[in-house]
Order: C-alpha cells, then structure tokens, then sequence
C-alpha cells in the first residue's frame, strides 16, 4: 500500500488545486481541513463550479437519459421464435428495471457524483454490490469510488485490475458492518467493541479495502478459493483483518476521462 501511495503523490497537488476551484471545498488531498470546509475567499465568479455541475448533468442525461429503463434485455434472433423466451427477458428486464431504479440502491446519487469526478479530477469508479441478506427488494447497492480514496494499478492490458481503497470510517460504522451485519469470517477488533460500548461511536478508524486478482484460483473449489478477485477489509487502525471474501467478477468500473501513455492515473477536462 505505500507504494501505491508514493506513486500517486505526484498528482496530490494537482488534485488538490482542482477541489478549490471547481468544487470550492478543502478536499485535504496535501492538507487537513474540517470536513466539509468550504472556500468563500477569493471567489469572484462560479464559471468552473458551473461548469463542471453541467458536464457531470449532460453525462449523465446522455448516457442514461431514462434511468434504469434507458436498456432492454432481448434474446438473440435464432431464440425469439421459441415459445417463452420473450416472455422470460422482459421478465429478466423488468426485475433488473425494478432492482436498479430502487432509491436505496443508489445507483443515480453513485451516477451523479462519478461524472462530477470524472469532469473534475478525471479518475473514478462506480461499484456495484452485493445488497443486505436479509432485504430481497434490495438485491444490488451502488457506490461511486473516488480518486482521494482509491489507489489504482494496471493490469497487462491497460485495464484496472486492482484497486485499494483507503477511508475514514467511525467506530459506529465499523461495528455495525463487521459485528451487527457481519459475514462468515468477518471481526473485528476488541479496541474497536470496546469503543463502541463506550458510546464512542465517532471515533475515527482507518479502514483499507483492497480488491485485486485471485492469483491462486481453483474453480473446483467453493467460496473465495474458486472466484476469480479476492478482497480482504483490513482495519489499518488497530492491525486487524476483518474481512476476507471474494467476487466472481470485477465489482468496480474505474474509468479515466483522458489518459496519456505510461499513467495509471486519469486525466481530466477540468485539468
């Protein structure tokens, strides 16, 4: 992971120059800030503001102009003549219309601030997961990863084949994830329940996700042994593992807007 980091400290300058312009906020990026501070000085005019908020609307309009019903599942030529095959894609459409325009899923808040990030900063993913167990009307969640938390890597083709995710998270959040909703597998450290025990719960806990290939794949086995990406949630604070688990595919679509030849890193419009 500190490699990842010491190849990405270049860009932290750059990044940190486009936050204070086209969203006016301390993005902390070189420094620390409050969350959330805003810039009011030396603000004469929104012309970069505006025109980022627009190009993230018209990319979004665009490519999903009517939200989740924009597509249709349909068979190929040679199978639509069989009886029930139609029947059964629009059936498969409708469930996937239904499961990707549910407001809890996220995916138009997740759509909305990837296109911001890739106007502004020119490097973002938008990921999509796996919803709670115990809510069947919630099949898949969405989430946009942002350049600040993610430290990307190429594969042998140019494609993003790793990622790493590095937040601050709070006691409550850590808790309520790795403890009250765990998975097999999951803990978490005895710092961390007995902070929360303690009402403590806004306590900061550095949490680091990394996402990467299963090198060591065996498709006759079951569980993360046969998925092709493994994933391990590690609480960076107190040294503990608290989630290894896997993926049959690659989760995130990291997109860079621009890209020059031998960057990893996106370029944006913006820049």
């Amino acid at each position: 992971q500190q490699a990842r980091e010491k190849k990405k400290q270049p860009w932290l300058d750059m990044y940190q120059r486009l936050a204070e312009m086209y969203l006016t906020i301390k993005a902390d990026f070189t420094n620390a800030a409050n969350v959330g501070a805003f810039l009011n000085d030396n603000i004469f005019n929104n012309v970069p503001q505006f025109s980022a908020n627009l190009f993230a609307s018209v990319c979004q309009s665009m490519l999903w102009p009517d939200a989740a019903r924009s597509f249709l599942i349909v068979p190929k030529p040679q199978l639509k003549s069989l009886p029930g095959v139609e029947a059964y894609f629009k059936a498969v459409t409708n469930r996937m219309h239904a499961a990707m325009d549910n407001p809890e899923a996220g995916l138009s808040l997740a759509l909305s601030e990837h296109f911001l990030e890739q106007g502004v900063f020119g490097t973002s993913g938008v990921a999509t997961l796996e919803g709670p167990e115990d809510d069947a009307s919630l099949p898949v969640v969405y989430e946009c990863w942002d350049v600040k938390s993610m430290f990307i890597e190429e594969g042998r083709r140019g494609d993003v084949t790793i990622v790493a995710v590095k937040e601050q998270s709070t006691v409550r959040k850590v808790y309520e994830e790795y403890k009250l909703n765990k998975k097999p597998g999951d803990k978490i450290s005895s710092k961390v329940e007995e902070l929360y025990a303690q009402y403590r719960y806004d306590d900061k806990v550095e949490v680091l996700k990394i996402l990467e290939p299963n090198t060591e794949v065996d498709k006759m086995k079951k569980g993360v042994n046969g998925m092709d990406y493994r994933t391990c949630h590690i609480d960076a604070t107190n040294r503990v593992i608290m989630r290894e688990s896997g993926y049959e595919e690659m989760p995130v679509a990291v997109v860079r807007a621009l890209k020059r030849a031998g960057e990893v890193q996106g370029r944006s419009f913006g820049m």
